[in-house]
């Protein structure tokens, strides 16, 4: 087999380069594995913290390895919060990515694939349009669908001038694209409601459109579980720890969490431990210090390797959302979930979602809306398990993450790469 040469772009997959993990790093070390030659291109700005991963001393890029997969680093914009730099940040990375990997190409040769993934459209842009100079396949990935996203949060009207125009440059961007890749598995179902199909006289082949769930490389998790262990006070006690990970903002609902922490404050065999941190973080702390409460710790920051061995201390899990400014219709696909799986432990939900693992694979208890009363009681539920009732569930969520396992994940991303270039 003549080796391909595929280069990902992720404006943020410089994380994934920090935590040696994510979905972009076990895609690209799957594919070496199989005999690709993969490279990753990502900004050099931290994504939702301050500053950068790297000095350039003057250069616009720079390139580090890790599992033998280069990372190409390219220079952007450093932001603290979701305001003008940033948005300039994705600007400087669409210009520079694009020059990155031309200056790349001149060196070391064209790629045969380019994976280019959102979370914003300018990347995919990027890839586009490199795509078609170089005369090879683009493929997409859609990780959030923009700009639904905002119409559902408020942000934008649909019907009004700048949603119009927004949904102009996102169709363009799936019908240029030769294939599409989405993660949730009801966001397909996006396409066919805008009526850009083919079948409803559209320009999008329904057959390039494909799902590809988020996931997890369970034997790095289950082998993290012990050789990441740090020390933590509140992790060593006897209490019933239910544990919730990852960013602390407004769509994450955490409030939600401190008020159920409220009701369950007579309860002193149980504690809730928050690890992340995010925009909203700084406000809930001091909400908890003013309401007087001490069974709800919020933790900070921690690094991604250590999550297996926070998460083997917990009773249950919980993956918190609002059920506001979101279509929960389309899914789900956040990676705290396949995370919660694979500790085998309880997951509970505290929003009503289609496509539901929780539901569908029964390890969990799944809410249908995340009162702090319901979020209470099902944690309370959960304590109240007698021993076989609760190892089910766990068992359930163990071997449910097994299907989530990155390696056969990318055992689909190679069909669609098999697609695009039979057709190339």
């Amino acid at each position: 087999m003549i080796q391909k040469k595929v280069w990902i772009f992720n404006h943020y997959a410089g994380n994934m380069f920090e935590a040696e993990g994510g979905r972009h790093y076990w895609f690209a070390r799957e594919l070496a594995r199989r005999g690709y030659d993969v490279a990753v291109f990502c900004a050099n700005s931290r994504y939702e913290r301050q500053g950068t991963f790297f000095d350039f001393s003057g250069s616009h890029t720079v390139t580090h390895t890790s599992d033998g997969i280069p990372f190409v680093f390219v220079r952007s914009v450093p932001y603290d919060s979701n305001g003008i730099d940033r948005v300039r940040d994705m600007v400087a990375f669409y210009r520079n990515v694009q020059k990155a990997a031309r200056s790349v190409a001149l060196e070391c040769g064209k790629p045969d694939i380019i994976f280019a993934s959102s979370v914003h459209p300018l990347t995919l842009m990027a890839g586009e349009k490199l795509a078609r100079s170089w005369k090879i396949p683009c493929v997409c990935e859609v990780r959030d669908l923009w700009p639904e996203a905002f119409f559902y949060a408020g942000a934008v009207r649909r019907d009004s001038l700048l949603g119009r125009a927004l949904m102009m440059g996102e169709h363009n961007i799936y019908r240029r694209a030769d294939a599409l890749v989405f993660l949730k598995p009801g966001d397909h179902e996006y396409i066919i409601e805008n009526g850009w199909d083919t079948e409803h006289g559209g320009d999008i082949d329904m057959s390039r459109c494909f799902y590809i769930n988020n996931g997890i490389d369970f034997h790095a998790f289950q082998m993290q579980r012990t050789s990441e262990a740090f020390e933590d006070p509140d992790l060593d006690c006897e209490k019933n720890l239910f544990i919730y990970t990852g960013t602390i903002r407004p769509t994450n609902n955490v409030d939600a969490l401190v008020e159920a922490a409220s009701l369950l404050r007579d309860r002193e065999d149980i504690e809730i431990l928050v690890y992340g941190s995010g925009s909203e973080l700084e406000r809930l702390k001091n909400r908890v210090y003013d309401m007087g409460l001490s069974n709800i710790v919020f933790k900070g920051f921690v690094e991604k390797r250590k999550i297996p061995f926070i998460l083997s201390r917990a009773k249950g899990t919980i993956l918190n959302y609002t059920s506001n400014g979101y279509n929960w219709n389309r899914g789900n696909s956040s990676n705290k979930l396949f995370e919660y799986m694979a500790a085998g432990k309880p997951v509970i939900q505290t929003v009503k979602m289609a496509f539901s693992p929780v539901d569908e694979l029964h390890c969990g208890i799944s809410l249908d809306e995340g009162t702090p009363e319901g979020i209470a009681a099902a944690i309370e539920r959960i304590c109240a398990l007698n021993q076989a009732e609760y190892d089910d569930l766990c068992r359930r969520a163990k071997e449910g993450a097994k299907s989530y396992d990155f390696s056969a994940l990318t055992d689909k991303l190679e069909q669609v790469f098999e697609v695009v270039l039979r057709e190339d």
